[in-house]
């Protein structure tokens, strides 16, 4: 691994960061003060930044299925902290979430104690496709779908250009998926024209898929495996 990178996965640092401190001689590699950014380490080195040993930490990485009433919080008073459906060896870490879910929603939630590779999924994920299956308070139409359809088309384009689309999936239970779309603005056309909402889930973002996890159980990958 290049000191560039081991100093952006350890200490909370962007590469080009690590990059100006190592220049800067403020890095050094078993006692030797290194200052090629590309250099090489070999898995037995230590890596001291202004004197302080860096010490390389085994990060995790989650795909949960949130149940409902659960918060997307480390700690919460109002509602049950997802925090508490993780393995309990990560109780004493710090973790963080690529995506947030409303209290009331279900579905698909990312949480890592890597907090730059947090960040960065969390970018990925908002530009990337979402599947969302709505459970309404009352049997819908055909017809209704229709509707519901070319009311999504009037307020954000063809599904051609906003790449939504709309599958009827049962007596009261719609399959939505969007990218340009924001959940509220979702929400409020579904409230316009008077489709009561009892449960939101959030099944997929890009090539993530909850695929047969159940609610309130969890999966733990490896960095590598989780793509978008």
């Amino acid at each position: 691994m290049r000191l560039t990178k081991f100093l952006s996965l350890y200490v909370n640092m962007s590469r080009n960061q690590a990059k100006f401190y190592i220049r800067k001689g403020r890095a050094s590699v078993d006692g030797v003060v290194i200052t090629e950014s590309d250099f090489e380490l070999s898995e037995d080195s230590q890596v001291m930044l202004d004197g302080n040993l860096i010490e390389s930490v085994e990060y995790r990485y989650f795909l949960l299925n949130k149940p409902i009433s659960y918060e997307c919080l480390k700690q919460s008073a109002t509602a049950k902290s997802i925090c508490k459906l993780l393995p309990q060896e990560l109780s004493g870490r710090e973790v963080y979430f690529a995506n947030i879910l409303r209290p009331i929603d279900t579905g698909l939630v990312v949480i890592s104690d890597n907090p730059r590779w947090s960040s960065m999924l969390r970018k990925k994920m908002s530009k990337k496709s979402r599947v969302y299956y709505f459970t309404l308070a009352e049997k819908v139409s055909g017809d209704q779908v229709s509707g519901l359809r070319a009311s999504f088309e009037k307020h954000f384009g063809s599904s051609k250009n906003s790449a939504f689309d709309i599958q009827h999936r049962g007596d009261n239970l719609l399959e939505l998926s969007s990218v340009q779309a924001r959940i509220s603005n979702i929400l409020s056309l579904f409230e316009s024209m008077n489709f009561g909402i009892e449960v939101v889930h959030l099944q997929r973002v890009g090539k993530l898929d909850l695929g047969d996890l159940r609610l309130g159980e969890s999966k733990e990958f490896t960095e590598g495996e989780i793509t978008l």
